[in-house]
Order: structure tokens, then C-alpha cells, then sequence
């Protein structure tokens, strides 16, 4: 039986296409600049990787005819396994919002979301609502059944567990935060053999007004 070398490294080709081990080619160096002052190069369309994927796409982007869904490999790759691990955890699909334009730059109200490494995600929810209020900007109410913490809390945990893919920040509402720590502390998180993993995860992720309908992932 032939076996495959998992040790192959990735093949840098000329421009900016690199093939990797499974033989796929793919846009390198697709983010230039920062996150509020840059732009999106040879962007990897999100609603092409929903297509094919097919039945495989655990993810729905919630607006397409604003045309937000342009991205980087990564992030279409980052996006994919979060859907699959939230429909093996609720059978339901990762509701996708805000990512970048064809080419970046600024977009709409946003201060960042200009490279496509930025991406407005749902947060899980029992409910048919695709983005829950779990805290409400206008009087700071939580709304604890608007969303699942535990699931909220794998998801996060999944993301950062990612060996090749690496998170940068996510940004949340501080009172999810809390409640997402407090969860980790009753269920012996900060005990277990992912001790690390769960400090890290919440060293990087941070309050930003505004984010209590959605959590916003940054690699």
C-alpha cells in the first residue's frame, strides 16, 4: 500500500500560488497591511468554498448581496472547520456576517475588516435566530438563554486549538467574557491538562462595544 509523506512541505510556485501537500493550489500573501489600514489581494471568495463544499458547507452567509464575503485561504479554512464543529455539536449551521470586500479596505461602519482577516460570526444558539442579542447595547441586559455559553465556549476553544491556523484575537462583549470564564472555572478548565490553551484563549480575547450579537474573530 502506498503512503502518503505527510512530511512534504508546502511548494512555493511563482505569483503568490503556493501547492500544498494534499496538491491543491492556493493564494499566499493575500492580507497587506493592518486590519484598519490595508487591503485584500487575490481574495478567496467564501461563497465559492460554500459551493464546493456542497452539502458539506456547515456555514450560511447571512447577507450575500452585500458582497462581504471575500477573505483569505485561512479564513475560509478557519470558517469551514468552526461550521463543521458547531454542526457536530447542534446540527446547525455557523452563521456567517461582515468579512472584507473583493479587495479590502474599508467597509461600511468598520474600522477594521480590511485585509480579510476579520470575520463577524453568530454566536450558538438553540434558537432559528442567526445572530442572538445576548447583551443589548442600549441598557447592557443579558440575556443568558439567548445563546448556549457551553457551546459558545467549545467553539471558542476549537478555534484555538487549531495547529496550523492561528488566532490573533476574538472580540466579544465583556459580560460574555465573564460568563465564558466563569464556566471554564466551574468545569475545572483552568485545572485541566488544556491549562495553557485556556489561558491563552482568553488573554486574546477582548471587549469591543458592539459585540453583543456577534463574536468577531481575528487571525
Amino acid at each position: 500500500m502506498l503512503k502518503v509523506d505527510d512530511t512534504k512541505k508546502e511548494e512555493k510556485l511563482p505569483g503568490n500560488i503556493q501547492q500544498t501537500k494534499s496538491g491543491d493550489l492556493r493564494p499566499t500573501e493575500q492580507a497587506d497591511g493592518l486590519p484598519n489600514a490595508g487591503r485584500l489581494r487575490n481574495a478567496t471568495s467564501l461563497v465559492v468554498k460554500q459551493s464546493s463544499l456542497k452539502s458539506n458547507a456547515f456555514f450560511e452567509i447571512i447577507y450575500p448581496d452585500r458582497k462581504r464575503f471575500y477573505t483569505t485561504y485561512e479564513m475560509a479554512e478557519m470558517i469551514t472547520r468552526l461550521g463543521s464543529r458547531l454542526n457536530q455539536q447542534m446540527e446547525k449551521k455557523l452563521a456567517v456576517s461582515d468579512i472584507s470586500k473583493l479587495k479590502g479596505g474599508l467597509l461600511g461602519k468598520h474600522k477594521s475588516h480590511q485585509t480579510g482577516l476579520d470575520a463577524d460570526l453568530g454566536y450558538p444558539t438553540e434558537d432559528k435566530v442567526k445572530f442572538p442579542i445576548v447583551v443589548r447595547m442600549s441598557n447592557r441586559s443579558y440575556d443568558r438563554a439567548a445563546y448556549s455559553i457551553e457551546k459558545t465556549y467549545d467553539l471558542f476553544k476549537f478555534a484555538f486549538k487549531q495547529p496550523d491556523i492561528k488566532i490573533a484575537r476574538i472580540f466579544v462583549d465583556r459580560i460574555i467574557k465573564q460568563a465564558l470564564c466563569q464556566h471554564a472555572r466551574s468545569t475545572g478548565e483552568f485545572r485541566s491538562a488544556d491549562k495553557a490553551l485556556v489561558e491563552h484563549m482568553f488573554r486574546n480575547m477582548d471587549h469591543v462595544s458592539g459585540h453583543g450579537d456577534h463574536f468577531h474573530i481575528r487571525l
